[in-house]
């Protein structure tokens, strides 16, 4: 396939122009609550773009509505081109990815150096 209309070419190589965008943000902090106590915190943010083919040359089933993906391979589906200039996306934006981040460091007995700047 060359194009949407071209079908099948003998020959033709195959190629797809896969296009996506991740991104990550991460926030964190450490507090030393006392000498021999320290906490650390931190948040952390990611998203993955739907992928995209440049010319619009993935084909993929079309799910029909009230069907599951399972239902529509084990029937006769019908297939669509997919990303590109055909309006249509593989899957939608996830924006919900969150990992919280938390550690707790003890030394019972006391034989951490104090990391706090020192006054002269």
């Amino acid at each position: 396939m060359t194009s949407q209309t071209s079908g099948f070419v003998p020959g033709a190589a195959s190629t797809q122009n896969f296009r996506w965008n991740d991104w990550s943000l991460y926030g964190g902090d450490s507090w030393r609550i006392r000498r021999n106590l320290a906490l650390t915190y931190g948040l952390r943010w990611e998203y993955y773009s739907p992928f995209n083919e440049r010319d619009g040359l993935l084909v993929l089933p079309v799910v029909a509505p009230g069907q599951t993906i399972q239902q529509t391979l084990l029937t006769d589906a019908t297939i669509n081109y997919f990303g590109g200039k055909s309006g249509r996306q593989t899957y939608g934006k996830d924006l919900n990815n969150f990992a919280p981040n938390i550690g707790i460091a003890w030394d019972p007995f006391g034989k951490w150096q104090d990391l706090s700047p020192r006054r002269v």
